[in-house]
C-alpha cells in the first residue's frame, strides 16, 4: 500500500525539458508543439494519484524534472492549483527551475500558489562550459533570474553547480564564488559531473579525471569555508540553517515520501516504487526490500549527513547493528549518531557492503 497517510513529504516529477542536457538519466520529453498532447496525459495522471492521499497537508513538496518551469503558464497553473489543496502556509514548496525561463508572470504564479523555494540549475559561470554540458542559459540569465526572485521577496533560493568537467578551471570556481556572495546566495549544491548509465555522456565515452575532482573538491570547500558556509551534507553548504533542504532531509534520513508523475521514484516503509511506462500509460512499479538492502540504504543515505545516523531511532540502530563489523572510517558521538570521520570518503571506502 503507498500514499498512507502519514506521509510528509511529496515528489512530483515534471518531464518536460525545453532542452535535452547531456548528464541526466532522468525519464524526460523534449517540449515541442508535437509534444504538447502529452501535458494532458501527465495531468490526468496527476490528479488520479493525488486524489489517492489520504492526507492533508504535506510538510514539503518538490517539484523536480525535467524542467517544471518550461511549462507555459497556463499549464503551469493548471498544475500549481491541482496540487493546492495539499500546500498550506508552513509546508516547504520547491520548484526546480532553468534561470533562462524564470519572468515575472511566472514567479507571480509561485506567489500566489505558495511556492516559496527554488532550486535554480545555475551550474556554471563560465558561458563555454554551459555550451559543452548543452545548456541553452548564460551567466547573464542566471544574474538576471537572480535578481528578479529577490526583488520579489524569494530569498529561499538554492543554487546548482556542477564540478570536475573537463575544461572548467579553478578560476571558474573563483566565479562561482563572486556569484554566490555578490548574489547574496544562501543555499548552494555542488555536484561533481556524474556518468549516468542512459545519459548521452555515457553514450559519448566521456570519462572523469579522479585528480581533477579531488583537487576541486578541496578547492570548493576551501571557498565555502571562507565565505562561512556549513557543510551539512556531503553536496550541499548553506550560510543559515533555516535554508537547508527539507525535503531532501528526508531522503537522506529514509523517512517515507510520496512520489507522482512517469518517472517519479517514492519510498514507503521498506517498498520503493517509480513510474515507468510512458508518459500516456504510466505502470507503477514495486519492489520490497530486503531487510539488507533496507539496512544498507539507511546507511549510505544517513551518513551523507554532517550530523549522521541518529542511533537513538531503533531502524537506524538496526542497520548500524546489522553491518556495523563491516563499517570503516566512522565513530559514534555523544549524541548517539553514527558519523563519518571524513565527508570525502567514497561510500566503498565507508562501507565494504555495496
Amino acid at each position: 500500500m503507498i500514499f498512507n497517510k502519514k506521509t510528509k513529504h511529496l515528489y512530483i516529477h515534471i518531464p518536460f525539458c525545453n532542452y535535452i542536457c547531456i548528464f541526466s538519466d532522468f525519464k524526460r520529453i523534449l517540449k515541442t508543439p508535437q509534444t504538447k498532447k502529452f501535458f494532458k496525459n501527465f495531468l490526468e495522471n496527476i490528479k488520479m494519484h493525488i486524489n489517492n492521499f489520504k492526507i492533508k497537508q504535506f510538510k514539503t513538496i518538490y517539484l523536480g524534472g525535467g524542467v517544471p518551469n518550461c511549462l507555459n503558464n497556463q499549464e503551469l497553473e493548471i498544475l500549481l492549483k491541482t496540487i493546492s489543496p495539499y500546500v498550506d502556509d508552513n509546508c516547504e514548496y520547491t520548484i526546480e527551475c532553468n534561470p533562462e525561463l524564470i519572468n515575472q508572470t511566472q514567479i507571480n504564479l509561485f506567489k500566489k500558489y505558495k511556492i516559496n523555494r527554488i532550486s535554480l540549475n545555475v551550474q556554471s559561470m563560465n558561458n563555454d562550459v554551459l555550451k559543452q554540458m548543452n545548456f541553452i542559459h548564460t551567466n547573464q540569465d542566471s544574474k538576471k533570474a537572480i535578481n528578479l526572485l529577490h526583488k520579489n521577496g524569494l530569498y529561499n533560493v538554492s543554487c546548482d553547480f556542477l564540478f570536475c568537467i573537463s575544461i572548467l578551471t579553478l578560476k571558474d570556481l573563483d566565479d562561482v564564488f563572486n556569484f554566490i556572495l555578490n548574489h547574496k546566495i544562501n543555499h548552494v549544491s555542488f555536484y561533481s559531473l556524474e556518468i549516468k548509465e542512459q545519459s548521452l555522456l555515457k553514450k559519448y565515452h566521456i570519462t572523469i579525471d579522479e585528480e581533477k575532482e579531488i583537487e576541486q573538491m578541496n578547492y570548493i570547500i576551501n571557498k565555502f569555508a571562507g565565505l562561512n558556509f556549513h557543510r551539512y551534507e556531503v553536496c550541499n553548504w548553506t550560510n543559515n540553517f533555516r535554508y537547508i533542504a527539507k525535503h531532501n532531509l528526508a531522503y537522506w534520513r529514509t523517512e517515507d515520501w510520496a512520489a507522482i508523475g512517469w518517472g517519479a521514484h517514492g519510498y514507503e516503509k521498506n517498498i520503493v516504487y517509480f513510474f515507468d511506462g510512458s508518459i500516456k500509460n504510466p505502470i507503477l512499479i514495486k519492489k520490497v526490500l530486503t531487510k539488507h538492502e533496507l539496512y544498507q540504504q539507511i546507511l549510505m543515505m544517513g551518513l551523507r549527513l554532517k550530523d549522521g545516523l541518529n542511533l537513538n531511532k531503533k531502524i537506524n540502530y538496526e542497520a548500524y547493528s546489522y553491518f556495523k563489523n563491516q563499517l570503516k572510517h566512522v565513530s559514534i558521538n555523544k549524541k548517539n549518531h553514527l558519523l563519518i570521520d571524513d565527508l570525502n570518503l567514497l561510500n566503498l571506502t565507508i562501507l565494504d557492503i555495496f
